[in-house]
């Protein structure tokens, strides 16, 4: 059910950032690339919205955890998860 409190401004950046992300069913995204196509303005946001995360992507270091971090979080999960 869709909050009600949501502006038009505030769906449109939830359905990109849903698009973005692989969220929508095949559905929704024609029916949203079809919005985009019909509606500069969304389209204005939309390409806004994917040049930052385009951004953030290529300007972030992409650092990988070490194997004693990775084992050491293993380690601590196994101990929480109680067994089946």
């Amino acid at each position: 059910m869709r909050d009600q409190s949501n502006s038009p401004e505030q769906e449109l950046v939830r359905k990109v950032s849903m698009y973005l992300d692989n969220e929508l069913s095949l559905e929704a995204q024609i029916n949203f690339l079809q919005d985009l196509q019909k509606n500069p303005n969304h389209r204005e946001i939309f390409d806004k919205e994917r040049s930052i995360r385009k951004l953030i992507k290529n300007n972030l270091p992409n650092k990988k955890a070490s194997p004693t971090l990775i084992d050491s979080i293993k380690e601590k999960i196994k101990y929480r998860i109680p067994p089946v």
